[in-house]
């Protein structure tokens, strides 16, 4: 049985430097401690999770490193993404040194690029984002050189899948040798014969992708545009619009953007739970919700 594929956004963590989260609410009280309980409970090694951003609270590479240590010991494969508060953040090519200098082995980082899961047939793309025009706080000349630049990392990250899943696909009917993960490919369950095949694309945002009020952007026309499903980004804090299920696993909730939904998964709203995307029948993307049913 293939692995689970989970999202979640704002981890927050602090281990190299000394910013406690519990001056923020009683939300982020005892944060890691409870966060690192959920992930335990939900996620295996065969799945995969998606971290949309603001990891760490590290200005630095060296106090980033314990906080990335933290998520690398944590169950399952990873993909990691860049948030506003990610200021070691540098080069794709600098953050897989770091990751191989320290076996970190099971962070990947999604910067420019994209990931093909065989599992399911579904490529992960993304970008961090930027505020969009017409939100309440402004939006001035700076901001636009942002949002046009995050466009186009946006559009970098969607080519580049599209053509790892072509690639992959060809090698497998060629019988050829495959892409490997260093490219981008990910296997969950290496003895899974039977692939999901949903040929589906999620995009992955720290920032909300549209204005506060709900406007369309550049990024949701583009989502349109690409054929991407579903979207699940980061970065609004205090909602309190989270829904339980039977099981008391909090539910996201979904913004319609035209034909693109878009869930809100940062840890204050999950209640620092690492949420689970559901797969129906016929192979579309559901809300996404806990592990146990």
């Amino acid at each position: 049985m293939a692995g689970n594929i989970f999202v979640i956004a704002d981890l927050h963590l602090s281990f190299g430097v000394d910013k406690p989260m519990d001056i923020f609410g009683k939300a982020w009280q005892n944060h890691t401690e409870r966060l690192e309980e959920n992930w335990r409970r939900f996620v295996d090694d065969k799945d995969l999770v998606i971290v949309a951003g603001d990891l760490s609270w590290g200005l630095k590479e060296h106090e980033a490193l314990p906080d990335l240590e933290f998520i690398d010991k944590l169950p399952g494969k990873k993909i990691l993404m860049k948030g506003n508060h990610e200021l070691w953040w540098t080069s794709l090519t600098r953050l897989k040194h770091l990751r191989d200098a320290k076996g970190l082995s099971t962070l990947n980082f999604l910067h420019n690029n994209a990931f093909y899961i065989t599992d399911y047939d579904i490529t992960v793309c993304g970008t961090r984002g930027w505020k969009c025009p017409g939100c309440e706080s402004g939006f001035d000349s700076n901001d636009l050189k942002i949002y046009n630049r995050e466009l186009n990392r946006l559009k970098l990250s969607v080519d580049y899948g599209k053509k790892l899943r072509q690639a992959y696909l060809d090698a497998l009917e060629k019988g050829s040798e495959l892409p490997s993960e260093s490219m981008g490919v990910i296997t969950l369950d290496k003895d899974n014969a039977a692939k999901k095949s949903l040929a589906s694309t999620i995009t992955c945002f720290h920032f909300p992708p549209f204005a506060v009020k709900g406007q369309d952007s550049g990024f949701t026309e583009m989502m349109v545009a690409e054929g991407v499903d579903t979207c699940f980004f980061g970065h609004l804090h205090g909602i309190g619009r989270a829904k339980k299920d039977e099981n008391g696993l909090v539910k996201a909730f979904a913004v319609s953007e035209k034909s693109v939904k878009c869930y809100l998964v940062s840890a204050d709203f999950t209640e620092l739970c690492p949420l689970r995307i559901d797969f129906d029948g016929e192979g579309d993307i559901i809300s996404p919700m806990g592990a146990e049913q």
